[in-house]
């Protein structure tokens, strides 16, 4: 190509001082930015550090000089091709150095032959240094000041913050990859805002609707991530960023802040419900391994403000705030929300107050799912996908056999704590009525039959569960104690849940075992039940005393 800067001599002699002691580079009339149109290739966009722009529509067999005439000389240009319309292009241009912090940015869809600006909206002190179109949503732009990042939902005619917890930092370029906004900034740091989901379907919301259901991306079914298995020194390391949430983001608009509760869930195609979150009561999810406190998490995020401004030009709404990954509750506020969904089923039924281990929770299997939002009498309804680990090697069928194995182990490790709940909920009868009996008088031969009772339940419950171990007792408390029944399932689902794989001949074999010991403890429950609970019962009938009921 020709020169397709200013060429000014005056700038190209050589700088510094004759032993080269100058410590700043000095560098004038150089290209300070060159891209290729993605949908028109040979359309050739370049800009220069001293104001100019130039585009070539053959491959650079010739070069057009289309810098707007509103652009200053010496401004340093960056240059952004439409990833949409052949003869489209938008441009930033910074003049700072010489003390002039005036945003300006320029859109095109004539090859450059005319230019709009399209800065309102940013303070007239925050120089653009980068502005990028979303590669999927036409007229969504994102753009880098010298403070922040901005977003305009209607190609340049209105922009809006899009910060939260990023700090007012130089933003020196902007990528979108896939559903993601990554920002790099003065400081050699990077920021990922994770998923415009909600920013490129915006468009698609009917402000009379009630409410409106985006369409989720899709989940990356990363076992580890799912049930909090990261290395310690990542889930602790200061310098370690946290990952995106790990299930189903979740966003929805609200027309108003509903009266009534919103209720989310992911259905599978069976029709059965993977996991929910409500509005009324914050969801909690047991501890999915242990003795580690660790906690499945999901994530929580709200747009806000839709707010339609027919006196400017554009689309105008509230600063944009995405909170950081919790436990999994529905927001109400008017305008934008978002929360995530956990892929996994839920876990064993729990015993109040006992302390848990290992993982009860089926991982869902990669497929088609369904998010409905209930609010109220209405309904909305989005299909999402959960995407195989491309990094795995378990075909479908290893995969279906382990969700088959682990639906086993927590329905074995329900059915032992339904049966410690029934002891216990026994236990505290018995002793409340043998004290009455004491009072009365006639305790003699029903005190006998319940020690008998109690102790044959406390015998049964030992080997279901390890009666000491419990949430006073902290995470290492149970370390020496023998583990009950319930435990040693527990453990075998994290032998089983935490990798890809069919489970193993001696996991088939262990659960086997297992459950055949379950069944036998669970027998001689039913056996105490039948027998020695209706011979005490008797002698409560004979005392006139109301019966122990189950």
């Amino acid at each position: 190509s020709p020169d397709l800067t200013r060429n000014d001599r005056a700038t190209l002699a050589a700088s510094g001082s004759n032993t080269g002691e100058n410590y700043v580079a000095n560098d004038y009339c150089t290209i300070s930015a060159f891209a290729e149109s993605p949908c028109a290739p040979g359309v050739l966009w370049a800009g220069s550090d001293d104001g100019l722009v130039h585009v070539s529509r053959d491959n650079g067999a010739s070069w057009n000089n289309v810098t707007p005439p509103e652009l200053p000389a010496w401004a340093t240009t960056h240059v952004e091709p439409s990833p949409h319309t052949a003869g489209g292009c938008y441009l930033s241009a910074t003049l700072h150095q010489l003390d002039d912090f005036t945003p300006r940015m320029f859109k095109t869809d004539d090859y450059g032959a005319t230019w709009q600006a399209i800065t309102h909206g940013i303070p007239s002190d925050q120089f653009v240094r980068v502005v990028r179109a979303d590669p999927e949503r036409a007229g969504l732009l994102y753009a880098g000041t010298e403070a922040g990042v901005w977003v305009s939902l209607d190609d340049g005619a209105y922009w809006q913050p899009l910060r939260e917890d990023l700090p007012a930092v130089a933003i020196y370029d902007l990528a979108v990859k896939d559903n993601d906004l990554i920002a790099a900034t003065h400081g050699r740091s990077m920021w990922i805002l994770d998923d415009v989901t909600p920013l490129r379907q915006y468009h698609t919301i009917d402000p009379t609707a009630p409410a409106h259901l985006f369409l989720p991306p899709p989940v990356l079914r990363l076992t580890r991530q799912v049930y909090g298995l990261d290395s310690l020194v990542a889930l602790y390391s200061p310098y370690a960023a946290p990952n995106p949430p790990a299930g189903v983001v979740v966003s929805y608009w609200l027309q108003q802040a509903p009266t009534d509760a919103i209720l989310l869930e992911l259905i599978d195609r069976d029709g059965t419900v993977v996991s929910s979150a409500t509005s009324v009561v914050a969801a909690h999810v047991a501890a999915p391994i242990g003795p580690l406190d660790y906690e499945l998490r999901g994530g929580t995020a709200t747009l806000t403000g839709n707010v339609v401004n027919t006196e400017e030009p554009g689309i105008r709404w509230g600063p944009i705030t995405l909170g950081a990954a919790q436990h999994v509750v529905p927001t109400t506020r008017r305008g934008l929300n978002r929360c995530t969904l956990p892929i996994v089923y839920p876990g064993a039924r729990r015993v109040p107050g006992a302390l848990g281990g290992g993982i009860t929770q089926p991982l869902a299997l990669p497929g088609s799912y369904t998010v409905r939002l209930t609010i109220g009498e209405l309904k909305w309804t989005a299909p999402v996908e959960i995407v195989r680990d491309p990094q795995t090697n378990a075909s479908q069928a290893d995969l279906e056999a382990q969700f088959g194995l682990m639906v086993k182990i927590r329905d074995k490790v329900s059915v032992i704590h339904d049966a410690v709940n029934q002891i216990r909920h026994l236990r505290r009868q018995i002793v409340e009525r043998t004290a009455t009996t004491e009072a009365r008088n006639v305790a003699a031969p029903i005190t006998a039959a319940a020690t008998t009772l109690l102790d044959s339940l406390a015998t049964i419950e030992a080997m279901l569960i390890q009666p000491q171990l419990h949430e006073r007792s902290g995470e290492l408390a149970g370390t020496e104690l023998a583990p009950g029944l319930n435990n040693k399932l527990e453990k075998l689902g994290y032998a089983v849940a935490r990798s890809d794989h069919a489970p193993t001949r001696q996991s088939l074999e262990l659960f086997a075992d297992l459950s055949d010991r379950t069944d036998r403890q669970l027998a001689r429950l039913r056996d105490v039940l039948a027998n020695d609970l209706a011979a005490f019962n008797q002698l409560f009938a004979d005392g006139g005393i109301a019966a122990i009921v189950l």
